[in-house]
């Protein structure tokens, strides 16, 4: 079909098919075949099969385009057997123009238009049954005898639909209407003609798998048993817990699988041998002789205190001496300034401060020596006299040295203040060694020395501050120092030793931990191998369903969608569907394309419908049924196609007037038409059609001009014989009569059923033909002018004979009772038929018209 022109979605749906897996090309057929209507049943099944990884058998699917060189006309169409309730062999010869089955619902209509829907492959495929109501159902069979140039005929048993070349048949039923209004606004209706609506259908089922996919995969990933992860490696737990184990992974799982006795006691053995040496605690005692070394260490260093007080001393004298010198200097030069001495104070540290300040404010301001400096007068002689002693005391440095000498000595005090001679030995190591000899010494040496240093240092104080002490010695045990240095080294030599040891058992821990780790994880995997099997198997389909959900989009389907919008929403579409909207009677409606962003599975071009008069209304039911029509209608227009159309009940929903103007519109298509109604009002106009006319002959031609109409009337017998055809001319109360009579002349008799359906139809005629005279209500008919005054004059409805035609009605119905119990527990025989027969001739005899 690529290199053929498509006309219709299903065109390039069967194209895209082509090269699809199973479940899809299986899901496009069923939405091809259903017209986007696929049974919840059907779609699980696909959707099985897309999970499983089966292969879907696929319908029988022939979509092919009319071409506008066929020539196709429907001959004759023949139930032969088989189909649920259809009288057997039932013969229609369809008129090169216009055939209309017409009858009541439930008449059996329905199943012949199934049979042809199925023959030319229509929007939707429809449930043919066989007879139910038979023991052993007969086959079914049914046969159309057309020509395309040449005679030939088709033969259906219901085993495939859609034979070449009838699928360019064009046919209307309820099912065109599904989808085609894809969405209703308050000012527009949109619209999907040409099976465009499939294309979103399609995407929207894909997206449902999808999710399906994506929902069972996350139910299986719940339902994995649970596993101890306690003995598993941090990769394997990781592994687990992000539900992605490697193919390694799954190896090593599967060959750990076996855990041997020898793997056991391995187990066994290296755990007692890891509790071993773990009970080898090395590092508790490198912490004690570490412990024990940092207190001789601090024993070593209070033992030194002794010559840093010793070089104090050797400081603090020279300081001293430094001092007494400077002091010496400082009396003789204040003796040099004997005047000053007459003054009071003149020795204070305030009054020496005093003078320094004058000097420097004297310096500052540049006063000369004649110049008080505080009062800023001349000064007199003695004055004079005192200002130049103050001037020899100010640049004497004897004052400033012996400050110097002072301060030197404050330094050196805080100094000594400084140095601890507090041994801070701990009483677990004076514990540790109380009772333990020092060679020749014992632990309370180390008392003897602390207050041995403590005296020297309160010795050093003393004399900074000029009290007369006694200097003392400091004496320590000459052998303490000899034990703590040595001491210390033993204790080293013994970390060393330690610390290797606990080196090598470290690494043996660690060993034996690695080894236990891979045995104990070995022996998880083996007391869990059901379960991880079972987690396996799981997760393998798990991850089969994630993949085929990540295959699985719709963005082939939407760009096919895009393209087959484009290429079959044309202009030429648009008029077609505009005057077709117009000649119904909806000239308010307005028909337009537009273009509009694409969404997944759905159109950019958009075939709309604004109502000029409301933009608020909103189309009825009857007015989408019109617009269905319509539509129909103007693609026919647009693929140019001659086969024949066939409709289904095409007005039910529609008025008087908009039914009328359908059928006119249908009798001006140059295409074959076969229709089946129910509708009195749509007969009545094809009976008042111009140029065209009910043709009064089934066995010879017909010489009117215009266009011929053969009308059946299609009626039910029972529920055993339904869709029992009879020309809709001999409608009439003999005729049923004539074949009631004819039917009670055969011997044995086993026709009751039909002869009872015949006498309630040919009560049904009596009522038209008798009571009514064959006149019909203007306001159930398109014959508004054409009143029969002179039929009207002579009605005359005699209350006996309408009595007697009930009764006879009654019993042939079944009267009270159900029909199926009357017939079984009080049958009507030949002679009570006969005596029917001969009231219902009485009345039509009697009361007969001129």
């Amino acid at each position: 079909m690529n290199d053929k022109l498509k006309t219709h979605a299903k065109d390039y749906l069967v194209d895209f098919s082509e090269n699809q897996s199973s479940w899809m090309k299986s899901l496009v057929f069923e939405s091809l075949n259903t017209n986007g209507n696929v049974s919840k049943e059907k779609l699980d099944e696909i959707y099985f099969c897309l999970k499983e990884d089966k292969k879907v058998s696929s319908p029988t699917l022939n979509v092919s385009s009319a071409s506008d060189t066929q020539n196709i006309v429907f001959k004759e169409f023949k139930h032969i057997s088989g189909v649920n309730a259809l009288a057997p062999n039932q013969t229609i010869k369809i008129s090169d123009d216009v055939t209309i089955l017409y009858g009541l619902n439930g008449a059996g209509k329905s199943s012949y238009f199934k049979v042809l829907n199925e023959m030319v492959g229509g929007n939707e495929q429809k449930e043919i049954l066989p007879n139910i109501h038979k023991e052993q159902p007969e086959s079914i069979q049914a046969k159309l005898i057309f020509s395309d140039r040449v005679d030939d005929e088709v033969t259906f048993d219901n085993s495939k639909r859609g034979f070449e070349p009838l699928t360019g048949c064009k046919v209307f039923d309820s099912s065109y209407l599904s989808g085609l209004l894809s969405q209703r606004t308050q000012t527009e209706t949109i619209l999907e003609p040409l099976g465009l609506h499939l294309f979103k259908y399609i995407a929207n089922k894909i997206d449902e798998y999808k999710r399906r996919l994506k929902d069972d995969a996350d139910n299986l990933k719940k339902s994995k048993p649970s596993i101890a992860y306690e003995n598993f490696s941090d990769r394997l737990k990781g592994e687990f817990n992000g539900h992605d184990l490697s193919e390694q992974t799954i190896r090593f799982l599967k060959d750990s699988f076996i855990f041997s006795d020898e793997k056991r006691t391995q187990l066994g053995n290296k755990q007692n041998e890891l509790n071993t040496l773990k009970q080898n605690n090395y590092a508790d005692r490198i912490t004690v002789l570490n412990t024990e070394n940092s207190e001789l260490q601090k024993i070593t260093e209070f033992l030194e205190k002794k010559e840093e007080l010793e070089k104090s001393l050797k400081g603090i004298t020279q300081l001293l001496e430094q001092k007494r010198e400077k002091e010496v200097a400082n009396k003789r030069a204040l003796e040099k300034m004997a005047i000053l001495k007459e003054l009071p104070l003149s020795g204070t540290s305030e009054w020496k401060a005093f003078i320094s300040a004058g000097a420097t404010l004297k310096e500052k301001h540049q006063i000369d020596n004649k110049t008080c400096i505080y009062c800023n007068q001349p000064l007199q002689d003695d004055a004079l006299n005192l200002v130049q002693a103050y001037a020899k005391y100010l640049n004497d440095k004897s004052e400033s040295e012996l400050r110097t000498a002072r301060n030197n000595l404050n330094d050196a005090k805080k100094q000594v203040r400084a140095i601890s001679v507090i041994l801070d030995v701990s009483d677990n190591f004076k514990k540790a060694y109380k009772d333990t000899p020092l060679e020749d010494t014992d632990i309370t040496a180390l008392d003897a020395a602390q207050k041995s240093v403590e005296g020297f240092k309160s010795y050093l104080l003393s004399i900074i501050d000029g009290k007369d002490a006694e200097k003392p010695e400091i004496t320590f045990n000459p052998k303490l120092s000899g034990w703590a240095s040595r001491k210390q080294s033993e204790n080293k030599e013994a970390i060393k030793t330690l610390n290797a040891d606990n080196t090598k058992k470290n690494r043996k821990i660690e060993s034996l931990e690695k080894e236990i780790e891979k045995l104990s994880e070995n022996k998880s995997i083996s007391e869990q191998k059901t379960e991880i099997e079972n987690w396996l198997e799981i997760d393998k389909g798990e991850k089969a369903l994630r993949k085929k959900e990540s295959k699985i989009n719709t963005s082939k389907v939407t760009i096919l969608s895009n393209t087959a919008h484009d290429n079959l929403l044309t202009s030429g579409l648009n008029t077609a569907f505009q005057d077709e909207v117009s000649q119904l009677g909806y000239q308010n409606l307005e028909v337009t394309l537009v273009k509009a962003r694409g969404d997944k599975g759905t159109n950019t071009t958009k075939l709309t419908l604004k109502d000029a008069d409301s933009i608020y209304s909103i189309l009825s039911e009857g007015e989408q049924k019109a617009v269905g029509l319509a539509l129909f209608i103007a693609e026919a227009s647009i693929q140019k196609s001659q086969a024949p159309i066939i409709l289904d009940d095409p007005v039910n929903s529609l008025d008087h007037r908009i039914a009328a103007n359908f059928a006119n519109r249908l009798l001006s298509l140059d295409n074959q038409l076969i229709i089946f109604n129910h509708n009195r009002l749509f007969q009545d106009a094809f009976e008042t059609a111009r140029n065209s006319h009910i043709c009064k002959t089934l066995d010879s031609d017909c010489n009117k001009q215009g266009k011929h109409i053969l009308v059946y009337d299609v009626n039910s017998e029972g529920k055993l014989r339904k869709g029992v055809l009879s020309f809709y001319k001999t409608n009439t109360s003999q005729s049923h009569i004539d074949n009631a009579k004819n039917e009670l002349t055969k011997s044995p008799f086993k026709e009751g059923a039909k002869v009872s359906a015949l006498l309630r139809k040919a009560v049904e005629c009596l009522v038209d033909e008798v009571f009514l005279n064959g006149i019909i209500p203007t306001k159930y008919s398109n014959k508004n002018n054409r009143i029969p005054w002179g039929k009207l004059k002579v009605l005359d409805a005699s209350p006996n004979d309408v009595e007697q035609i009930r009764k006879v009605h009654d019993r042939v119905s079944g009267g009270d009772l159900h029909n199926s119990t009357e017939s079984e527990n009080n049958p009507i025989g030949v002679d009570e038929f006969n005596q029917l027969v001969a009231a219902l001739e009485s009345v039509a005899g009697g009361n007969s018209h001129d």
